[in-house]
């Protein structure tokens, strides 16, 4: 396990396992946390060469069908990287660069890396897609535990999105899109038209995201945890079904950059 730490923040992360920060430390308080022992259940992990769910656990890739295994009851969700061990490629006081290739179940040669920088503001996270063959369709994403609560405190979150997209009794788009309305909830939605999205601990911290791709997931139907996902596409999102979907190239990668900036409140000694 790998540290990198500015002032009063740190982060601890697993190149060992899925590139995952386990702990993400705040003038003493750990933000992240595990609603359990699966590795879609805790820390802070990057989701490649797709997010979330896909339809019938199957990517069309230059005309061919490629079937992926089932890592969750019934899905092949959140990617090819959940488990694996990163190479680390830089590691400074404040930095950490990882990657990892998607292997020989992803049907073109290709891979993710992962770079994670602190500095006076918070966190900045840059994730990039590469093609060494190739081109294929991409979704990148972050998935966060965060804590509902901190020393007491409850937590809310809003977003500058003002779509969702209809989610179907198969947990996947069904290709309508509504206005958000943020009272709906509880979510296990995307979200898009906005590049923010924040969660706050009132009085103690709050964590405003601001993403380069207009697109996010909330998951916050558990009473521990609320996941605020920021992504470069939605659920199914290679099929094309939902939106534009970005296509990786060796000329061309797919890169989401993501400023968590963090600001302290009163509560704080």
């Amino acid at each position: 396990m790998l540290t990198i730490s500015h002032e009063d923040v740190s982060l601890v992360i697993d190149e060992t396992d899925g590139g995952r920060a386990l702990s993400w430390l705040i003038a003493g308080h750990d933000i992240l946390g595990s609603h359990g022992a699966h590795a879609i259940n805790h820390g802070m992990y990057p989701m490649a060469p797709w997010a979330g769910r896909i339809r019938d656990n199957e990517v069309t890739v230059n005309g061919a069908v490629h079937s992926f295994a089932v890592n969750f009851d019934p899905w092949a969700i959140h990617g090819l990287v959940l488990r694996s061990e990163f190479t680390v490629i830089d590691h400074q006081a404040n930095r950490l660069m990882l990657e990892r290739d998607f292997g020989e179940d992803w049907p073109a040669r290709g891979g993710v890396q992962c770079e994670w920088s602190l500095d006076d503001g918070g966190l900045i996270t840059e994730m990039t897609c590469f093609s060494r063959s190739t081109e294929f369709p991409a979704v990148l994403g972050w998935h966060p535990w965060f804590r509902r609560e901190l020393a007491g405190v409850q937590a809310s979150w809003t977003t500058d999105c003002h779509e969702v997209l209809v989610r179907g009794t198969d947990s996947l788009p069904t290709g309508e899109r509504a206005r958000l309305d943020l009272d709906a909830g509880p979510f296990d939605d995307a979200f898009t038209g906005g590049h923010h999205a924040s969660i706050e601990w009132p009085g103690l911290l709050r964590i405003e995201t601001e993403n380069s791709h207009p697109w996010y997931v909330v998951f916050d139907e558990l009473p521990n945890f609320i996941c605020i996902e920021p992504q470069t596409g939605p659920a199914d999102g290679l099929s094309g079904r939902h939106a534009p979907v970005s296509m990786v190239t060796p000329d061309q990668p797919l890169v989401m950059r993501t400023r968590w900036r963090i600001t302290r409140g009163q509560q704080e000694g």
